[in-house]
Order: structure tokens, then C-alpha cells, then sequence
């Protein structure tokens, strides 16, 4: 399973990759990659820069994967945009 988001945070667009890893059962192991454009650049193109990227976590449900993944870029853009 997989699921993607795209928003906007702090003047960034962000986009947030979740996909479940393959195997005969659930797993509940979830590979996310974060990515964000920085401000003024259009969207689309190579200019994605990586918060993430195949960070593994265990959670119970795509959806919980997929806040998880929000809630840490939100928390990498702060740290990037300072004070």
C-alpha cells in the first residue's frame, strides 16, 4: 500500500511519500522519503531537496505512517528555518 500528500508549510511545498514494504503478510514496516521546494521555486522538476529518505518505521496502518512522515518534515522545516 502506499499513500502521498502534498502541502504547503512554512512558504515550502512539501511531498510525502509512504509505501508499505512488500512481503506475504502485513508487515507494518512503512519506508517514507519527505522532499520540499524551496520558496519562489515552481513546482515540478529536480529542485526537490530530501528531509527524508527511505526512513523505516513500524506503525499500525498506512494513515498512521503517513502523519508520522508529515509530523517529521514539518519538524525538519523548522529546524531549517531557524529561530
Amino acid at each position: 500500500m502506499s499513500k502521498d500528500e502534498e502541502f504547503e508549510y512554512r512558504g515550502r511545498r512539501v511531498r510525502v511519500q509512504v509505501r508499505e514494504i512488500s512481503g506475504e503478510i502485513d508487515s507494518g514496516v512503512y519506508v517514507s522519503t519527505a522532499a520540499f521546494l524551496p520558496p519562489g521555486q515552481p513546482g515540478g522538476g529536480d529542485g526537490w531537496q530530501y528531509l527524508e529518505k527511505n526512513h523505516q518505521s513500524i506503525h499500525l496502518s498506512a494513515d498512521a505512517a503517513l502523519k508520522a512522515a508529515i509530523a517529521r518534515a514539518r519538524k525538519a522545516l523548522e529546524r531549517l528555518a531557524g529561530p
